[in-house]
């Protein structure tokens, strides 16, 4: 089954997309994180396409040859889920499966926060829920020095010489850094080295950074979520303990974890061992 690509304009940019499957199906769509975009998903989307989903899989806005908006404001935590609503609307999806990983799963839980009549259920890999990433940043100084990163990241142009000198060297180091030798074969770095490439994209793909720490919080009907959820987690994850995790569920009604002996870039490394557990949870 083939994966074909598009544009579809929502909340007043273009989101490039890749998708499959019959578009009569129920659709399934996967929010990449930081530094991917939708290749992020190339051992799920076929797999859940020919499981009889409609599977959309956009680069999100600031990613490859979707549009960077300049302006950091442009990136705030609103301004992202208004482009999935967006999406859904110009697809005429009134509700979809929803699956995130990293800032694709935060993406995810303000979605699942603010709009959650529009999803059947929400499945986030590897991001703790917002209020427990907050609180974990003011009061755990280990947690902020695994993530200061995410400080760095605020300065102006500094970032985006660093990570984009000897040829990217500083994201690829990010994507092979403590995962399972293979995961990422070198022509499939290529392939990202060449989404990074693209004009604007390393001042887009930081401005997430930048946007959402500068922001106004997103204001939902609540901090908890009502629909199905089901946490997905790595518990080698080198920033993010599984301690993150096992918070978050005190902000769902209906909440599972499921832990792996696996890193951040679970999509890459164990497809066989989550394509089946995601799969179960979304037909459960």
């Amino acid at each position: 089954m083939s994966i074909t690509f598009r544009y579809i304009p929502t909340n007043g940019i273009q989101l490039h997309i890749a998708e499959a499957g019959d578009k009569e199906n129920p659709v399934l769509v996967l929010l990449h994180g930081f530094p991917e975009f939708w290749y992020a998903w190339i051992h799920q989307i076929e797999f859940f396409a020919a499981q009889g989903f409609h599977v959309i899989a956009p680069d999100q806005r600031g990613y490859n040859l979707s549009d960077k908006p300049r302006g950091v404001n442009k990136y705030g935590l609103d301004e992202l889920c208004k482009d999935i609503i967006g999406l859904l609307d110009h697809e005429k999806v009134q509700k979809c499966f929803l699956i995130g990983h990293d800032w694709g799963a935060m993406v995810a839980w303000g979605l699942g926060m603010k709009f959650p009549e529009r999803f059947y259920k929400l499945g986030i890999i590897n991001v703790p829920h917002p209020t427990v990433m907050k609180k974990s940043l003011k009061n755990n100084p280990i947690q902020r020095k695994k993530s200061s990163y995410m400080f760095f990241f605020q300065l102006p142009w500094i970032p985006e010489y660093i990570l984009g000198k000897d040829n990217f060297l500083t994201l690829v180091k990010t994507l092979k850094k403590n995962t399972k030798k293979g995961a990422f074969a070198e022509e499939e770095l290529e392939i990202y080295r060449k989404a990074w490439g693209q004009k604007g994209a390393l001042t887009g793909m930081l401005n997430w950074y930048r946007g959402i720490i500068r922001a106004a919080p997103t204001r939902g009907k609540t901090n908890r979520i009502n629909i199905p959820t089901h946490i997905f987690w790595g518990e080698n994850d080198y920033v993010l303990g599984r301690d993150l995790a096992e918070q978050s569920l005190k902000y769902l009604d209906f909440g599972e974890i499921t832990f792996y002996q696996a890193t951040h870039w679970i999509m890459h490394e164990i497809p066989e061992l989550l394509n089946p557990d995601l799969l179960k949870f979304l037909q459960e």
